[in-house]
C-alpha cells in the first residue's frame, strides 16, 4: 500500500553505499496504484463540476421564454473523456517525474554531505510501523518545497541549539 512498492531497503542501502545513484533511484519503483488515485481524484473532480455547471444552468430562467433550459451532464461524452484522460496520464506523468527527482536529489544530497546510506535510504523510504505494517516517514510523495521545509526542521531539531 501507499505509494511505495516492495521497496528492498538492502538492495537499495547497497545502491547508495557503492555511490550509483542511478541503481537506487531504479530501486524505488512508485505503484501504479496511487497514480490511479489521482486518476480518480481528477475524474471524480471533472464530473462533480460538470453535474454542478449542468444545474446551476438549469435553475436559470430563460429571459424569452416562460421555461427553464433542462441541461443534463454526461460524463460518458467520447470528447470528455478523451480529454480526462489526457489531462490526468500528464499529470501523473508529471507526479512520477517529480518524485524520480525529489529520489534523485535526496540520494546526490546525501552522498555529498556523507551521510550514513542506510540513514538515507531511511528518509526516502520510511520505516515500517511494527502496528500497521506500513512505511512512515517517508519522504516521498512531498514536494520539493515540502522536502525542503523537512530537511530545514530536521536539522534545527539536531542542532542541539534550544534557539532552533
Amino acid at each position: 500500500g501507499g505509494i511505495l512498492g516492495s521497496v528492498g531497503i538492502t538492495v537499495l542501502t547497497a545502491a547508495i553505499r557503492r555511490g550509483d545513484v542511478s541503481a537506487a533511484q531504479n530501486t524505488i519503483q512508485l505503484e501504479e496504484p496511487v497514480f490511479e488515485e489521482v486518476f480518480e481524484a481528477v475524474r471524480d473532480t471533472y464530473n462533480g463540476f460538470g453535474r454542478r455547471t449542468a444545474a446551476r444552468i438549469s435553475r436559470r430562467k430563460r429571459p424569452q421564454q416562460s421555461g427553464r433550459l433542462q441541461v443534463v451532464y454526461n460524463a460518458r461524452n467520447p470528447e470528455a473523456e478523451e480529454w480526462l484522460r489526457q489531462r490526468s496520464s500528464r499529470l501523473v506523468t508529471g507526479l512520477n517525474q517529480q518524485q524520480r527527482q525529489l529520489v534523485r536529489n535526496v540520494l546526490e544530497r546525501g552522498l555529498s554531505e556523507g551521510r550514513n546510506p542506510n540513514r538515507i535510504a531511511r528518509d526516502l523510504i520510511g520505516v515500517r510501523d511494527r502496528a500497521t505494517g506500513r512505511r512512515v516517514g517517508s519522504l516521498l510523495g512531498l514536494t520539493d518545497q515540502q522536502e525542503q521545509f523537512v530537511r530545514s526542521a530536521r536539522a534545527e531539531l539536531s542542532s542541539g541549539d534550544p534557539a532552533q
